[in-house]
């Protein structure tokens, strides 16, 4: 059997990334705050798991900078400038429950573009608030970089995309009411 092509179930259904206009945003966001006043200490092993979460990233920050000092500065075609990147539901749940106040809107411009939070000297945004994406993704220069030093960043990758699952498992099991 043939199957068609995949069309939207609605015919004004949007494609790409969630939450992407200003009340949307601010919705979600909203939600994220009353859940986690409604749930309280029920969360505190989602928030420890945050916070073990924030301590692996942060561990590999000076790492990520001095990367992009070696490659980003003379890239003809910066990953910035032409990625479609945006927050995702671990990352949101990661700044709310770890305490950060997210950023004012998605990455992307409405009208597509590049993000919306590069200037010319890089990233506007401090490390620890930047979606996954922006941090996990490594250009052919940047590997490239970290061969030549004998460093790999699979084993931190790893433990990281692990806890971002544990903290979203814990979350969603006390906010549906299901056991961890």
């Amino acid at each position: 059997m043939r199957l068609g092509p995949v069309t939207p179930c609605h015919p004004t259904a949007q494609i790409g990334p969630p939450w992407h206009t200003a009340e949307q945003w601010r919705e979600i966001n909203v939600t994220f705050g009353y859940l986690k006043r409604r749930y309280g200490t029920e969360l505190n092993r989602a928030q420890t798991l945050a916070v073990e979460l924030q301590a692996r990233l942060t561990s590999i920050f000076s790492l990520m900078d001095e990367l992009c000092r070696c490659t980003c500065l003379s890239c003809p075609k910066p990953c910035c400038q032409a990625a479609t990147v945006w927050f995702d539901f671990q990352d949101l749940l990661f700044l709310h429950l770890a305490g950060h106040s997210p950023p004012i809107s998605q990455p992307l411009h409405s009208n597509g573009g590049r993000c919306r939070f590069l200037d010319p000297g890089g990233c506007r945004l401090p490390r620890i608030l930047r979606p996954w994406i922006c941090t996990w993704y490594l250009c052919p220069a940047q590997t490239s970089v970290l061969h030549k030093h004998r460093r790999c960043l699979d084993d931190a990758f790893l433990q990281i995309k692990r806890f971002r699952g544990l903290m979203e498992d814990e979350f969603v099991s006390i906010i549906c009411g299901r056991p961890p």
